[in-house]
């Protein structure tokens, strides 16, 4: 009766996420954020930093989906100094609101023109998409 139970469970939930892919990619996410948080707060980083540094580990937990190694590494390291323009860009832009809106709309045009280009291009747009939005949420 037990087992039947469990096994009823199972299926609906593997239903929901066929080879358990979903549930994967949150986990790396989840972890990747923690261990980059456990390190800065180790470090005494300041509130802004540890941010930073949780946001970044979430974002680039999500946005690389690239299914090679090689791949991903590619994508990171292309994504590595376009986050740092965005959030270089959105920094500067913080004391003049309406130049950042204008700015971010301008940043959100070139994410989305940038899943043209696969799944690359897509996590190369969230990458400058969310870090430029971080700027502005924290008012670096």
């Amino acid at each position: 009766m037990v087992a039947r139970t469990t096994a009823a469970l199972w299926d609906r939930f593997a239903a929901f996420d066929p080879g358990l892919t979903r549930l994967t990619s949150a986990m790396r996410a989840v972890l990747g954020t923690a261990a980059a948080l456990a390190v800065l707060t180790a470090l005494r980083a300041p509130v802004t930093v540890l941010v930073v540094g949780g946001f970044t580990a979430m974002t680039t937990s999500l946005a690389i989906s690239d299914l090679h190694p090689r791949n991903q590494l590619i994508t990171l390291g292309l994504g590595a100094p376009l986050s740092l323009a965005s959030l270089a860009a959105g920094a500067v832009l913080t004391p003049y609101p309406t130049a950042a809106k204008l700015i971010f709309l301008v940043v959100i045009y070139l994410a989305v023109q940038a899943r043209r280009f696969g799944s690359r291009g897509l996590g190369l747009g969230i990458f400058g998409f969310m870090f430029f939005l971080l700027s502005q949420f924290v008012q670096a």
